[in-house]
């Protein structure tokens, strides 16, 4: 209790020449002050531990779970939402069953206030306002108990459609997906192809269709429903041919899948990073493989053809809002890709960045702040950028920082922008210092003049023109104080 002087145990001190502050190993961050201990409590995720994320209009929500070969870690079933700049912790009991190795999480749609977990254990967990209002189990739902395990009912993956249905694994069952309807109405399929049916990945792309990786993360399958979850006699399942030659950077296992804003979906694997340029052809030709991302070098009298990051493995694709990739791999770190994915933006690792660790599990992006989270094996880390979605006009434009003070090394944003839009620089009396597009709803300025020198202490204006959708336009100014 607060005001109590007790043994803490400490770990680590600190004196700001006033008060003194310990890390205590029983009680977290304490102040000595008045005589006594007095508790510091700080906005913090649940845990460390973070396995995927889920960002949707202002908030993050996260499983603190995890699995190791498909086998429970017997985690805490804690979740974590950031929202506002504080964190809400999930940690509760329904009917006394104790929910452990929350491993996907989503938030709805139609409802923010709504989270939807799937656990490794007890099957799928509802949240509603920060509290776990139901469990989905073999008792009231048509999921069904491990078939090796009997006391586990494991969920895996999930995700909603177009139509805002939830979309789930139930893995190592007869009948291993399953929709829950937005008006609660269940629905399970059986996979009728051969093979284990342990469903890793569920994936719903913007035209209605069902991307699954199962058999262990070796097989990749569509499922088209035709917009009729509850109606089978429409169903159409496709199982893709996904062995590539050995000049194109042959894969055995896929582990994250992502649409970008053009329609092409990309894949991560064991491999590199692979893409799908016309993915509607596949319901007519199952054969139409993955294509690598190639960049030929010209050396001399020869060309080289490189495939892009062929021998990482990629665990996280993440596309922004200027359709860049945020690829996340198992031991290389951060790489933000043009859209094309032929360039190399940035590259964060733990030797030329705060990045925790090299792993990286999820990667989730807020498209109002541009804030990238990233999901490591030893924690959560986020990093501010231009990744914010473009917006429909320029009524909330922001410049951040604003005045720029001479000793500020970092980017200027100007954020709010429709996609695309084109970006001009001028000084006070008209001359253009700076012009660049928009990636997303962002674009930055370095401070720096096309000759690659600091502008001077002044006024520069910003003006904007979203493409075709508006004309040139004074956005706002920016003041430099040298």
């Amino acid at each position: 209790m607060e005001g109590d002087n007790i043994w803490i145990k400490p770990i680590d001190i600190a004196y700001d020449g006033k008060d003194i502050f310990i890390a205590s190993y029983y009680r977290g961050l304490v102040e000595w002050y008045n005589d006594y201990w007095h508790p510091i409590t700080i906005s913090t995720p649940a845990q460390n531990t973070v396995w995927r994320m889920d960002w949707k209009k202002g908030k993050l929500a996260i499983a603190h779970g995890g699995h190791s070969d498909w086998r429970p870690l017997w985690l805490s079933g804690k979740s974590s939402v950031l929202q506002k700049n504080k964190w809400e912790i999930i940690d509760n009991f329904l009917d006394k069953k104790s929910v452990s190795d929350l491993i996907d999480i989503k938030i709805a749609p139609y409802d923010t206030s709504i989270v939807f977990a799937t656990s490794l254990v007890k099957g799928l967990v509802k949240i509603k306002n920060g509290t776990i209002c139901n469990i989905f189990d073999n008792t009231n739902s048509p999921l069904q108990k491990f078939e090796l395990d009997t006391q586990r009912l494991a969920t895996m993956s999930l995700d909603f459609d177009i139509n805002q249905h939830l979309w789930l694994s139930n893995y190592s069952s007869s009948k291993p997906l399953l929709v829950l309807t937005k008006d609660e109405k269940w629905k399970s399929y059986s996979i009728p192809f051969n093979g284990i049916p342990y469903i890793y990945n569920v994936f719903c792309d913007s035209r209605g269709i069902l991307w699954i990786i199962y058999n262990r993360e070796q097989s990749l399958i569509l499922f088209d429903n035709k917009n009729t979850p509850l109606d089978a006699s429409d169903d159409q399942w496709i199982e893709l041919n996904t062995n590539l030659s050995a000049e194109n950077g042959p894969f055995d296992y896929i582990y994250d899948i992502a649409e970008d804003h053009n329609g092409k979906i990309w894949i991560g694997t064991n491999a590199g990073l692979k893409v799908y340029h016309s993915p509607a052809q596949l319901m007519s030709n199952a054969n139409i493989v993955p294509s690598p991302i190639a960049v030929q070098t010209i050396t001399g009298l020869d060309t080289l053809v490189e495939l892009v990051l062929k021998s990482e493995t990629i665990r996280s694709i993440c596309v922004d809002g200027g359709n860049r990739k945020w690829i996340g791999t198992e031991n290389a770190g951060v790489f933000l890709l043009s859209e094309d994915a032929r360039d190399e933006i940035l590259h964060f690792t733990t030797e030329n960045s705060p990045l925790l660790s090299n792993t990286i599990l999820d990667i989730a992006i807020d498209g109002y702040s541009g804030e990238v989270y990233f999901a490591t094996d030893k924690g959560l880390i986020s990093f501010r950028y231009t990744a914010t979605d473009g917006n429909e006009d320029q009524s909330n434009l922001k410049i951040f920082p604003n005045p720029v003070r001479g000793n500020y090394q970092g980017y200027i944003s100007i954020s709010g922008l429709v996609e695309d839009s084109e970006v001009k620089i001028t000084d006070a009396q008209g001359n253009l210092v700076y012009r660049t597009r928009s990636n997303g709803g962002t674009a930055v300025w370095d401070g720096k003049r096309f000759d690659g020198q600091k502008v001077a202490t002044g006024v520069y204006y910003v003006f904007v023109s979203g493409g075709n959708k508006m004309k040139l336009k004074k956005a706002g100014k920016i003041l430099f104080i040298k």
